[in-house]
Parts: C-alpha cells; sequence; structure tokens
C-alpha cells in the first residue's frame, strides 16, 4: 500500500501547518525516498541474502512504530515535528518497495512474466490505497482508520520480507550443496569443488550462474578475481 497517500493528510489535518507546508511536506518526503534508496541500494549490492532482512525489514519496523506513535500519541507529533517524521516515513518506506521488491521479482521471476508481475505489484498496490482512502477525509475517524491500515500493512510487509529472504537463504543453501560448493578447511576462504572433473568452459558457466543467483549468504562467496588451480 502506498503511505505517501497519507502524507497530504496527514499534513493538511494539522493545525499548527499552513497550506504551503503541505508541499514542504510532500518534498521533505520525497527527500527521504531518494536518500534512503541511494544508501540502501549501496548497502544492498554489498549485504548477503540474510544481511538484507534488518537491511529492508528494519527500516519498515521502524516505518510501523512511527505510525503507531502518531496514532497513540497524535497531539506529540505536530507542527514542524511532523514534517520531520514525514522525511522519516519516506525514508523507512522506500527500501521494500523500490529495492526489495523489484531485485526479488528480477531474480527469480521468469523474463515473460517479470515486467507483468512488475505491473501488477504496483496496481495492487495503488489499489488498496484507493479502498482504504475512500470514505469523508474531514472525519478525524477516518484518518485514524487509514494509519491503521499502514500501520497494519507496514507490519505484514516486514514479516513477509523475513520469510522471503529466509527462504531465499535456505535455497541457496541447498543449491550450492547440490552443485558440489562447500568451505575449504583453513580459516574463512571459501572455495568451489569441481564435482565429477568439471572443465574450465563448465567451471566459467558455473561460476557465471552462481554470480547471478549472488549465492553469498555465509555458504559461497565467489569473487570476480578467482582463479582454478
Amino acid at each position: 500500500m502506498k503511505s505517501n497517500a497519507q502524507v497530504p493528510l496527514m499534513i493538511s489535518r494539522d493545525r499548527l501547518l499552513s497550506r504551503p507546508d503541505v508541499g514542504h511536506g510532500l518534498t521533505l518526503w520525497h527527500s527521504g525516498v531518494l536518500l534512503s534508496v541511494l544508501l540502501g541500494g549501496y548497502l544492498f549490492d554489498r549485504t548477503t541474502v540474510l544481511q538484507r532482512i534488518p537491511l529492508i525489514a528494519g527500516p519498515v519496523l521502524v516505518n510501523a512504530m512511527i505510525f503507531a506513535y502518531i496514532l497513540l500519541f497524535p497531539s506529540a507529533v505536530e507542527g514542524s515535528l511532523k514534517l520531520c517524521v514525514v522525511f522519516v516515513l519516506g525514508a523507512t518506506g522506500a527500501p521494500a518497495n523500490y529495492l526489495m521488491a523489484s531485485t526479488f521479482i528480477s531474480r527469480h521471476a521468469p523474463p515473460r512474466i517479470m515486467a507483468t508481475l512488475s505491473s501488477l505489484m504496483d496496481l495492487l498496490g495503488y489499489s488498496a490505497t484507493f479502498l482504504v482512502l475512500q470514505g469523508d477525509h474531514t472525519h478525524a475517524d477516518h484518518l485514524s482508520s487509514t494509519l491503521w491500515a499502514t500501520l497494519y500493512a507496514a507490519l505484514v510487509c516486514c514479516i513477509a520480507i523475513t520469510c522471503l529472504y529466509t527462504l531465499e537463504h535456505l535455497h541457496n543453501r541447498k543449491l550450492a550443496k547440490g552443485l558440489g560448493l562447500g568451505r575449504m578447511s583453513g580459516g574463512t576462504g571459501i572455495g568451489l569443488g569441481l564435482a565429477g572433473g568439471r572443465g574450465a568452459g563448465a567451471l566459467s558457466e558455473l561460476r557465471e550462474e552462481l554470480l547471478a543467483l549472488e549465492v553469498s549468504d555465509g555458504l559461497v562467496a565467489l569473487r570476480p578475481d578467482h582463479k582454478q588451480k
């Protein structure tokens, strides 16, 4: 569900903020999105599958906690503080949408339906937002209900991220064991075991396949400069 739909409602209902502040709030929200995606993308490319759970699910959990605090203590988040909160909401909600969802589809969906699945995910998100925002926005109960719905969506997203990356980690371990990959004795080095006397060409193809799958979650770590001895 697109949490940016709640941002104008949250700001416009604040008695301490003016109309121009609504535009400022939206700008801050998008700034948080941009910064978090840039930083998150840099870290995402340098983490293992299990390390991506706190990297992606952690901010979503913070997002849910912020919505919970707003709902439980609405008078404590007003004025300029709410604008700062909007920035944090954008920063904590974006990685799950722009990093996790898009990369997970590109890694696991067949090429023929990859674009279709990505479009369907956006369609479902906007459709859920449309349904939640139906009603009279002038009533405080309606705004509260939309915030509760966003809170629940963030919690479900956090659980889903944890489950998906855990399953991917287990899948990668099973794949690596099936291909004859294991730890080298003598410290931190991790090597490639060539079962059945694979040739150099087969080794190169296997390396490319594993690099594409990013089997580097603590079981296998292949480097571009790795050479067969």
